[in-house]
């Protein structure tokens, strides 16, 4: 009896039907092969059975939660609304976080255009069942269009809800919900906890794939702390005094093989001045990913850096690139020369044209295309500062 009690529970996520047969007793087991039943395709569900099937199963186990919802369900496809959400809510009185009720629930409330109630439902159903997501994450545009709905929301990501991640994922990804992102990135800087980085990248990145370059630079520069605002320029932070931040406006670094790289005051903890500090290992260097997203109105500019170098051999070179992101070839380049020296001024001029290219990218490169071991960089370069400014006629 023992054994077939435990094979029961062993099959009852893997074959309901054969697990409810060695134990009829398994509520797991039962629940499983009554939603299957209510899901088969290919046919039309006979109702009849399975509301028979569940009413004889509530004899078995009358607080079951689970097995109200599935009677509401059979209830609901009958056409009896009425009596359907009366069993969803007898569902609730059980367990207020059943899953299945929890859900139907909340449609059901934003039907009625109880969006408070919707909203208390959905923090219900996301706190337990964080994989349920996906499956409520379309009622959110109609939540933060509403006011009072759109408030309560904001308290909760305010309080750090743990949802609060996959919400900002699913508005980023989509046109039609980047500026309800954008709102409330903004009203968020006011709160306890503010945005983080990779929310503010995600709705920056959203914006600048469907083009709105002006908007997502407006963003950057909106939620930005004092500090950051500080370090603001047509380059943000040109004088590597901040951290890299990862969003699109700002810095940022990525680790590739060959070297190591530092901005700010990460630089200065690990042993070298502020700035950017690129220290090479004797290997092949193919790519230094730093980079960072520019918004130049149309005019005349000059990009110019300082830079030190010690020992610095640089076999495929090292360059900072100014692009006009989906335009073809460089803006301007600035070449680093090889050997030892300290604050050197490098400069280039270059313009943007009115209203053919909003969205510049400038980023340190090589020549290098595939790894060479003759081609071994070595030494160090820090970057003092790198800044665009605008000539004035």
């Amino acid at each position: 009896m023992l054994s077939s009690l435990g094979l029961s529970r062993f099959l009852e996520d893997r074959n309901a039907e054969l697990a409810l047969a060695l134990n009829p007793l398994n509520a797991n087991a039962r629940v499983a092969t009554l939603t299957a039943a209510l899901g088969r395709t290919g046919g039309e569900v006979d109702l009849d059975r399975v509301e028979r099937s569940v009413s004889d199963a509530l004899w078995l186990d009358a607080v079951d939660a689970r097995l109200y919802s599935l009677l509401a369900e059979t209830r609901l496809r009958r056409g009896d609304s009425q009596a359907a959400f009366a069993s969803f809510s007898h569902a609730l009185e059980i367990s207020k976080t059943e899953v299945h009720a929890l859900r139907r629930t909340i449609g059901h409330a934003i039907d009625r255009r109880d969006m408070t109630g919707a909203v208390r439902n959905v923090d219900l159903l996301l706190r337990r069942w964080p994989g349920a997501f996906d499956t409520i994450k379309d009622i959110f545009p109609a939540l933060l269009a509403e006011q009072e709905s759109y408030g309560m929301i904001l308290d909760m990501l305010a309080s750090d809800t743990p949802w609060r991640a996959s919400l900002f994922a699913f508005l980023a990804e989509y046109p039609a919900t980047l500026d309800a992102a954008g709102r409330l990135l903004q009203d968020l800087g006011r709160s306890k906890h503010p945005p983080i980085g990779s929310e503010i990248a995600r709705t920056t990145n959203g914006l600048i794939r469907s083009g709105r370059v002006g908007d997502a630079y407006r963003l950057f520069l909106m939620t930005l702390s004092a500090e950051e605002t500080a370090l603001g320029g047509y380059i943000h932070d040109g004088g590597f005094k901040g951290r890299a931040s990862g969003r699109p406006f700002g810095w940022q670094l990525h680790e590739q093989s060959g070297h190591t790289i530092a901005v700010g005051a990460d630089a200065a903890t690990s042993g070298g001045a502020k700035g950017m500090r690129i220290r090479f290992i004797g290997t092949p260097v193919t790519r230094i990913s730093a980079q960072q997203y520019l918004h130049l109105p149309p005019g005349e500019y000059v990009l110019r850096a300082d830079v030190t170098a010690v020992s610095a051999v640089l076999p495929k070179g090292l360059f900072w690139s100014l692009r006009c992101v989906g335009g073809k070839g460089e803006m301007a380049r600035l070449d680093i020369p090889e050997g030892s020296f300290e604050s050197r001024l490098l400069e280039a001029r270059f313009s943007v044209e009115a209203a053919a290219c909003p969205l510049q990218l400038i980023g340190l490169g090589t020549t290098a295309i595939a790894e060479s071991w003759k081609d071994r960089y070595q030494g160090a370069v820090v970057f003092n500062s790198l800044r665009v400014e605008k000539v004035v006629s």
